[in-house]
């Protein structure tokens, strides 16, 4: 806690946004820390148009300015001047952004050193060393990988601790906070997983508007079959269908089929199979037809959220959600959905699955170059037996009405 009136402390804070749903919310526990530690200080968030939805009705956010990326720099520059902010923390390491509080006029701002940025920052950081960061293979090294024997791979994990993405973000706000009193975070104390606010209120209406019987004596789940980023992130459709039959008829579980404006083909042949294969199932379709905001409020009702690594299943976990997910071309070391995997005070409780022996994987490739293996040896077997020793650990039967 800082003395509020301290005439070194910033008393209007911008934030410039990141631009991705699920980079947004893995900025949520520096953000948190940011605001506690400057009680007093009002934070306004400056935020691309199509993020606007995740921030409603947090209490984080004493102002929020949203602008399309339509928008002009001089428009976007306009409403920066507008919030009269004394500084500046910019997430994002693009020169755009450092340009539009320069030219906003903020008097301090603050931001990673980067490549046309520096002169446009009054405090460019550097960026953090001794990381593992999300390399893309070649298809050499992918060949060499996949046809190599497994007895001469290492079996420890190839990534360094502290290579989570929510550590970037850490660091940006304790160097921003040091600026000020002149000691950086105690990352040892912070809850490093993410998590929004719902009100029950919205969800009894989001309920109403998509016909969703809830609660009901039958376990809600959700499923989110696509992936923005490329086919090296979606488990195979199929998988997917075999999964929610399997989990329908041991736990007679009913479905949401979540999914953006890209996603409503795939999710239309998804509901055809299961339709096909699995006729007393019940399934609600959603696909393309929520708001940001709509997705957070169902998706927390779900017990289980079965998803790819997208934006989508880091906001299913932020709502309470237990997320369960195959790890194909990424890699939960870097952005799985929770709290960093080696978080030992508020661990991780999600359901993260790895392919055994593709060796290639993670490749963070959008398409793969050679068979697919990783999702193959993720079978949908071993996803719902992951997930049904889940449940039987488990009492709770929903997120809200608890």
């Amino acid at each position: 806690m800082t003395d509020p009136n301290s005439p070194l402390i910033p008393k209007r804070i911008l934030i410039r946004s990141v631009n991705w749903l699920g980079d947004a919310i893995m900025t949520l526990p520096a953000l948190t820390a940011l605001k506690e530690t400057f009680p007093t200080a009002k934070l306004l968030l400056l935020t691309p148009q199509k993020l606007a939805g995740l921030w409603e009705k947090q209490p984080l956010f004493d102002k929020i300015i949203s602008f399309d990326k339509k928008d002009s720099l001089l428009k976007t520059v306009r409403s920066i001047k507008s919030l009269k902010a004394d500084s500046a923390l910019i997430l994002p390491n693009s020169p755009r952004t450092a340009m539009e509080t320069y030219l906003g006029k903020i008097p301090l701002r603050a931001g990673i050193h980067a490549k046309w940025r520096k002169l446009l920052l009054t405090h460019a950081f550097s960026s953090r060393t001794k990381i593992s960061l999300m390399k893309k293979r070649s298809l050499q090294e992918i060949s060499a990988l996949s046809s190599c024997n497994c007895d001469s791979l290492p079996t420890e994990s190839p990534f360094l601790p502290g290579s989570h993405h929510i550590y970037h973000y850490i660091y940006l706000v304790s160097k921003f906070i040091q600026i000020f009193t002149g000691t950086p975070l105690d990352q040892n104390t912070l809850d490093l997983t993410p998590k929004l606010s719902l009100s029950r209120e919205e969800q009894q209406l989001a309920i109403q508007k998509f016909g969703i019987s809830y609660p009901s004596l039958l376990p809600l789940m959700g499923v989110n079959a696509g992936a923005e980023y490329g086919p090296a992130k979606r488990w195979p459709i199929e998988n997917f269908a075999q999964t929610m039959i399997l989990l329908t008829q041991q736990q007679k579980a009913h479905w949401i089929i979540f999914g953006g404006p890209n996603d409503i083909n795939l999710a239309e042949v998804l509901q055809k199979q299961l339709q096909i294969q699995c006729p007393e199932m019940k399934v609600y379709n959603v696909a393309g037809k929520t708001s940001l905001r709509e997705l957070l409020l169902l998706s927390g009702l779900t017990q289980i959220f079965l998803t790819n690594d997208t934006g989508p299943m880091h906001a299913a976990a932020a709502v309470g959600a237990t997320v369960a997910v195959p790890f194909l071309s990424t890699s939960p070391e870097l952005t799985s959905p929770g709290a960093p995997l080696e978080s030992k005070t508020f661990p991780n409780s999600h359901i993260l699955l790895k392919p055994n022996h593709s060796f290639c994987s993670p490749c963070f490739l959008r398409k793969c170059p050679i068979d697919f293996r990783c999702a193959r040896q993720i079978t949908p077997e071993i996803m719902v037996s992951k997930i049904t020793a889940f449940l039987k650990k488990s009492n709770s039967q929903s997120n809200i009405f608890a």
